[in-house]
């Protein structure tokens, strides 16, 4: 998905800022769906998004600061800036950019700490599982080895005094007929 061009311009901080602009819910979306196609830069996203609202106060909060001062400079462009027809949706715009950056920055964290503690239960959990596992595969094993051992060493036998058939473990076992001794002679 992150090789599709279409996904990746639709993606771009630029095209955000744009479709932001003119839709605001449609620009939200678009950030959401960056957050999918790039789970890497959930930080970069949220933190480009505060700068850009903050640049585009800029011009504002300096104005601000020169009011406060009392500072009688000229900064140029910066009365046609505040001025002008468009600034006052772009400080619409820029109050949105650090609203849903400043929120997307506590979500991001959220969901990390909750991923670290949830990884770490899950990892825990399956590390438990297979420690199980490889405790009952071992007894098993065990198990196994000791009927293969039981095997080796299992010998039929014919009873001399009763001639019943027998199955002895080892070479010296007792007949299931007679209860008499018997013995495997190899």
């Amino acid at each position: 998905m992150k090789n599709n061009i279409i996904v990746k311009l639709l993606c771009s901080i630029s095209v955000i800022l744009v479709v932001t602009y003119f839709i605001p819910f449609l620009g939200i979306i678009l950030i959401l769906f960056r957050f999918f196609v790039y789970p890497k830069k959930h930080y970069t996203t949220a933190i480009t998004l505060v700068l850009c609202g903050l640049l585009i106060l800029l011009p504002k909060i300096v104005n601000y600061i020169l009011e406060l001062a009392k500072i009688n400079t000229k900064i140029l462009y910066l009365g046609e800036i505040l001025n002008s027809s468009i600034y006052p949706k772009l400080v619409s715009l820029s109050k949105l950019l650090i609203i849903v950056g400043v929120i997307l920055l506590i979500i991001s964290y959220i969901s990390k700490m909750l991923g670290e503690k949830l990884g770490n239960a899950v990892g825990n959990y399956f590390k438990e599982e297979q420690r199980k596992d490889y405790e009952i595969s071992e007894k098993n094993d065990l198990k196994m080895k000791e009927k293969q051992e039981i095997a080796k060493n299992t010998h039929f036998v014919k009873c001399p005094n009763c001639g019943g058939d027998n199955t002895v473990i080892g070479n010296v076992g007792k007949c299931k007929f007679c209860r008499k001794d018997i013995a495997y002679k190899g």
